[in-house]
């Protein structure tokens, strides 16, 4: 008799064991299901945030800084030091236009990088701002 009462006391353990396993598994299989809509959210955010890059307001606004530097170039107001310094390199070239021109830098950013050497040495090619803005509008635009 006990050894048949061991028999059905390991047979209740190894049950009981299964029954924990199972809900310790169920729990870990909803509690991914939560994370991944938290992750869906989070990407939809993401996505929100792309977007509002991508709105024609922004583009409208990089249009307005093209309007607004040509008006510069032809009455000489822009400094000549900031324009030498941007010449030097790409990096400098990125500065210039995040600091003073975010609308561009926007839709700069959202160019892929062998459009913005190209627009860099344009930028380096005519020394003037508004060309390379207009370059960056046009490639948006075809992109």
């Amino acid at each position: 008799m006990t050894l048949l009462t061991h028999e059905v006391t390991s047979w209740r353990k190894t049950g009981l064991q299964s029954i924990i396993l199972v809900c310790l598994y169920l729990s870990a299989a909803l509690t991914s299901i939560s994370l991944a809509e938290e992750l869906y959210i989070t990407d939809d955010y993401l996505k929100g945030l792309s977007d509002e890059i991508s709105s024609p307001d922004y583009l409208e606004k990089a249009k307005q800084e093209l309007r607004e530097s040509e008006k510069r170039e032809q009455s000489q107001t822009f400094s000549s030091s900031e324009i030498e310094k941007a010449l030097t390199s790409m990096y400098n070239f990125e500065t210039l236009i995040r600091t003073n021109y975010p609308s561009s830098h926007a839709v700069y950013s959202k160019l892929p990088v062998s459009a913005r050497i190209l627009i860099f040495d344009e930028f380096k090619k005519t020394k003037k701002l508004s060309a390379a803005k207009r370059m960056i509008i046009e490639k948006y635009e075809k992109k």
